[in-house]
């Protein structure tokens, strides 16, 4: 994180499988910040355009389902954390990280201690247990 942005960078073999090697979001625009396993088990991730899909095994890249774009990496659900954002080409990233309660605690920070105006509007929820989150 930086300068009121928050950097996802993806790493190794996942950029090809994605297609896409970073996301920048200014922190202000964090809607919501929370597990993502459920979602992972449960939601059909939508179209994909571009990546890479085989259920049960990885699901990469760039997803459009109900008029909205998402961007999902993730092979393991149970590292899973789910952001919604606002003002943004994706409305949800779908994304797995080394630590998702560390990630989510430090996104739920993030736009206050950023300088970022205070979102009254993030809505967080419980943490659950290929993305890395750089500063």
């Amino acid at each position: 994180m930086a300068d009121s942005t928050v950097t996802f960078t993806v790493v190794g073999l996942h950029k090809v499988w994605a297609l896409r090697s970073r996301i920048r979001i200014p922190a202000a625009d964090i809607v919501d910040v929370g597990p993502g396993e459920p979602i992972v088990r449960q939601e059909w991730p939508g179209w994909r355009l571009p990546g890479t899909s085989l259920p049960g095994v990885i699901t990469a890249g760039s997803y459009f389902k109900d008029g909205k774009w998402s961007f999902w990496d993730v092979v393991r659900p149970s590292r899973a954390i789910a952001v919604t954002l606002r003002n943004h080409r994706f409305s949800r990233l779908i994304v797995e990280v080394a630590d998702p309660v560390a990630v989510i605690a430090l996104l739920q920070q993030a736009p206050t201690a950023l300088g970022a105006p205070a979102n009254n509007a993030l809505q967080l929820t419980k943490p659950a247990q290929a993305m890395e989150l750089r500063s």
